[in-house]
């Protein structure tokens, strides 16, 4: 596993603990149960079979709780292990699963955020649908490195596709109360990514809530990051504009518009305040430079009148963040018109 320059270096290091990355694997105790190729590809399942991978996962999930850091990760990884096995039958698949979610009630109780968030991972990988209950005691957890699993276990269950209006709405009100209380850049992109993978007419509204909620707290904290609200802003915009013809979602492409306008002043704002570090001030002008293409775009696409300000692509080159808060101040003026109609509150940072 590679992990991502976008997951901050303390979750980047307490996630490669949890997976083993840093030292190698303990020895497997001798007597530790062990489950036969044979149970894993029987196509139905003893009682005696059953009582075997009982009392494997019991094992395990035991070292995961009480065990030291590499044997909680060596659990974590011998739990996973047979769902790899070639041949492995939908009938072993399914009982192991669930057995292991039965048995990880004590691993997410535990004050041990290291046994946390290998239970987590562990849940994340599994294969079939991820328990809710797990997911939802992952994102309300204390760690941010737990969260982000918890997170991609949603990201993985809404991008999997299947769920019905019932289950879409469910999904919905998990991610969207998650993402007022999150303040963890690395989870909030997955949390992100699962809002896009739902179907637009569900899950655009209340991203696109999101991320403009979100101006407000990058506005208390000029030179953080971005990322997710950028990646966010791209991905809507590919899926507003490819909805069709017969029935754009204009209210999305408004929201989207008001969003990239005040993003494009919020961030040259900071950087002619020089209040973003070196590393991110790229990250800021690609921004800048997407919210200026979204609003052309969707400007055009809405049928909006006016006199568009120029392109401000030689000014994200130049670093004239001047003159791009000012093209922002007349995109601001041209969203208080129709078919807008936004009010200089809407619009404000």
């Amino acid at each position: 596993m590679i992990l991502s320059r976008r997951v901050p270096d303390a979750l980047a290091m307490l996630i490669a603990v949890a997976l083993g990355l840093i030292a190698g694997s303990p020895a497997l105790a001798q007597d530790a149960p062990q489950l036969p190729t044979a149970i894993i590809t029987a196509e139905s399942l003893t009682n005696q079979q059953q009582g075997t991978i009982d009392a494997f996962v019991t094992h395990r999930t035991a070292q995961l709780v009480d065990g030291e850091p590499l044997e909680v990760s060596q659990a974590r990884r011998d739990l996973y292990e047979p769902f790899q096995v070639d041949g492995a039958t939908a009938a072993f698949l399914g009982y192991h699963r669930d057995t292991i979610a039965s048995r990880l009630d004590a691993a997410f109780a535990s004050d041990r955020v290291l046994v946390r968030l290998n239970a987590m991972i562990l849940i994340t990988r599994m294969p079939g649908r991820v328990p809710e209950a797990l997911i939802d005691a992952g994102l309300d957890d204390s760690s941010p490195a737990v969260r982000y699993w918890a997170a991609r276990a949603v990201r993985e269950v809404a991008t999997a596709g299947g769920l019905g209006a019932g289950q879409q709405q469910a999904m919905l009100n998990r991610l969207t109360g998650r993402l007022e209380a999150e303040d963890a850049t690395a989870v909030v992109e997955q949390l992100f990514v699962a809002l896009i993978a739902l179907p637009v007419d569900v899950g655009a509204q209340p991203l696109l809530e999101s991320i403009n909620h979100r101006v407000s707290l990058h506005a208390e904290r000029p030179g953080s990051s971005v990322q997710p609200e950028r990646a966010a802003m791209q991905e809507l915009f590919r899926q507003l504009l490819s909805a069709g013809s017969n029935n754009p979602p204009r209210a999305a492409m408004r929201q989207l518009s008001r969003a990239a306008v005040r993003y494009m002043d919020l961030l040259a704002t900071a950087l002619e305040a020089d209040a973003v570090e070196e590393h991110r001030q790229q990250q800021y002008a690609d921004t800048i430079a997407l919210a200026d293409h979204l609003l052309r775009t969707l400007h055009a696409e809405l049928g909006g009148g006016g006199s568009v300000p120029a392109a401000v692509t030689d000014a994200v080159g130049d670093a004239d963040w001047a003159t791009v808060r000012t093209a922002a101040q007349r995109w601001r003026g041209l969203l208080q018109q129709a078919p807008y109609n936004f009010s200089e509150d809407d619009l404000g940072v």
